[in-house]
């Protein structure tokens, strides 16, 4: 049924426009059932006229399939070359990486995305996570652990607001921080009664509503950034609980 009623929405198309954004929006349904549907069909249309209307979309929407994979095929290449560049400003002056990154490395990383940053999409966390996979078979730890290094920096950079001031300032401070200064900044932040622990949290809270409902269902970009905000959240509910007792 929702392939039937995918075909009717594209033969009712009206314009060209109309109908890239109706094969865009459903580019996954369009699989070997689509296509068998549309020839099932074409074989019963009641006239002439419905196979000509079936035809033509078919011819059209194969075209714009295979000029959204060529494009998909080139961002994925893009991607690739963009987390390569971003990777290479953490290798010494060698090209070799050593853990734990150096602060000098950590800023290289950051400004290396910074000069990307319309690069830094989807299709480059989706090539980091094939990376990620790849390297586990591999028993390739130190480049696993890089990669998630740099998935970190992605999140602090993409969820810092750049406000500076307030509960929103101190929550950007211990989001952009290193992983290891996030505890000592939480409880300098709480014992100097900056922000209290429920401002904080309810700072943190918001971030990740934002996180959730404002970035694609299910996307990488979404996953990151969620799971950045669930590392920081632990991280805090712990250093409150210690200076609780």
């Amino acid at each position: 049924r929702v392939v039937a009623e995918l075909i009717d929405k594209l033969v009712a198309c009206t314009s060209e426009s109309e109908l890239g954004r109706v094969v865009a929006e459903n580019i996954l349904a369009v699989d070997p059932k689509f296509w068998l549907r549309v020839a099932t069909r074409s074989d019963t249309a009641a006239s002439s006229a419905d196979k000509d209307r079936l035809r033509v979309m078919a011819e059209k929407v194969m075209l714009l399939v295979n000029t959204v994979m060529r494009k998909t095929e080139q961002q994925l290449v893009d991607s690739s070359r963009t987390l390569q560049e971003v990777m290479s400003a953490a290798a010494d002056e060698k090209g070799e990486w050593y853990l734990p990154l150096t602060p000098t490395q950590v800023s290289a990383v950051r400004t290396a995305m910074e000069k990307r940053s319309e690069q830094l999409n989807e299709a480059m966390l989706s090539n980091a996570f094939a990376w990620i996979k790849k390297c586990q078979e591999d028993r390739f730890d130190t480049m696993v652990q890089l990669i998630q290094k740099v998935l970190q920096l992605y999140a602090a950079q993409q969820l810092n607001t750049r406000d500076t001031n307030g509960v929103e300032g101190a929550l950007n401070q211990v989001l952009y921080a290193e992983e290891a200064e996030w505890g000592p900044l939480v409880r300098k932040i709480a014992t100097e009664g900056q922000v209290s622990e429920p401002q904080f949290m309810e700072a943190l809270q918001r971030r990740m509503e934002a996180t959730v409902l404002g970035l694609q269902s299910g996307s990488y970009t979404q996953r990151v950034q969620a799971e950045y905000l669930k590392e920081v959240e632990g991280r805090a509910k712990s250093v409150f609980k210690e200076l609780a007792l």
